[in-house]
């Protein structure tokens, strides 16, 4: 188990679902939470790490629940939230863009646009120009500078519970979970790419594109599974692991080395996984000097964090230091742990 040594602990009042990396903080570790409680005013919380000290500063969020939340990829100070209003007779929903100002105490409203339904997933894609977003049956792709306008709308034979860009599509591919299967969506030929029918024996619950391999993908879902998937043949996975006791929530590959999994779950655990021998680091035969032994990690579970008591719904990579990583519980406890010296060097072949 990791020495609590290893992490930084915040608790926010309210009960909280959302935390996004803030992407375009390259130097310093940042993430945001956000709050849903039905009968209080929600709040989104910014942390960030100064040294060896935490700092958070919340924010009333006017529109209600955070439902989704997502970091813009190239500013650090703007956001999007999906929210929803369960106070009133008639609940209402909404698509909202925001500014941070340091110096402010209150979140600046750039926009907000009525949506139909809860919004279930918000995802930016890289150059922060367009986001995907999932609604009841249906995935939308808006045009961030139309104020969200959708330009383009897939219906899902089913429920979709989250629509993730793959990074080496240029914006153009979107990875979505349907029930038990996960399927691609292509701007491009306006239609579904690649389809892998019951991924999961349960719903499956995200996925998560390999930063260095443009044909492998992640899925993880309530059967406690994480699958490492190849595009080009998905018959079958091609790594399998039974992770968690029960739900698995969320699941990311390390920014850099990809045979690191980072997992979360309603067990309350916080995993971290090797699927060395599917990465792209198994996949580059290396010139070893003689009695060089390489210090590769064995497929498995590498560490598990039980700091969490109730279920985990988020963790998240930082992108200014990629050995931190941050989750969130329902009870909107925060956690930001570092991988273990020993993995870190493994990984770093040092």
């Amino acid at each position: 188990l990791m020495r609590m040594a290893e992490v930084l602990m915040y608790g926010v009042e309210l009960e909280s679902r959302c935390m996004s990396n803030v992407v375009a903080s390259e130097d310093i570790v940042s993430f945001l939470v956000g709050t849903q409680n039905m009968k209080v005013p929600n709040e989104i919380c910014y942390l960030s790490i100064d040294g060896v000290r935490l700092v958070a500063k919340s924010r009333h969020h006017p529109p209600g629940e955070v439902r989704a939340l997502a970091s813009h990829p190239t500013d650090q100070t703007i956001f999007a939230t999906g929210a929803s209003d369960y106070g009133k007779m008639t609940p209402s929903h909404s698509l909202n863009l925001f500014r941070i100002k340091n110096e402010s105490d209150k979140l600046e409203e750039v926009h907000s646009t009525p949506v139909e339904s809860e919004l279930k997933s918000l995802e930016w894609d890289s150059k922060g120009e367009k986001t995907a977003m999932i609604l009841s049956k249906k995935v939308d792709i808006c045009d961030v500078k139309r104020e969200f306008e959708s330009f383009w709308s897939h219906t899902l034979q089913g429920t979709g519970s989250v629509a993730i860009w793959n990074p080496h599509s240029a914006g153009n591919v979107v990875g979505v979970t349907v029930d038990r299967s996960v399927i691609t969506l292509d701007l491009r030929s306006k239609g579904e790419g690649n389809r892998i029918k019951e991924a999961h024996a349960l719903k499956a619950t995200y996925i998560d594109f390999n930063p260095n391999m443009q044909h492998s993908a992640v899925s993880c879902g309530r059967d406690g599974q994480l699958r490492i998937w190849d595009w080009r043949n998905t018959s079958s996975s091609l790594f399998s692991l039974r992770a968690h006791a029960h739900w698995a929530t969320q699941v990311h590959f390390h920014p850099v080395h990809d045979e690191v999994l980072l997992s979360s779950g309603s067990d309350g655990s916080l995993l971290l996984s090797s699927a060395y021998s599917v990465s792209s680091d198994a996949k580059e035969p290396r010139q070893e000097e003689e009695g060089e032994s390489r210090g590769t990690l064995m497929d498995g579970l590498l560490e598990r964090i039980d700091e969490h008591e109730d279920t985990i719904y988020a963790c998240s990579w930082s992108t200014a230091d990629p050995w931190t990583f941050a989750s969130l519980s329902f009870d909107g406890k925060i956690l930001i742990s570092h991988v273990k010296r020993e993995h870190k060097y493994a990984l770093m072949k040092l």
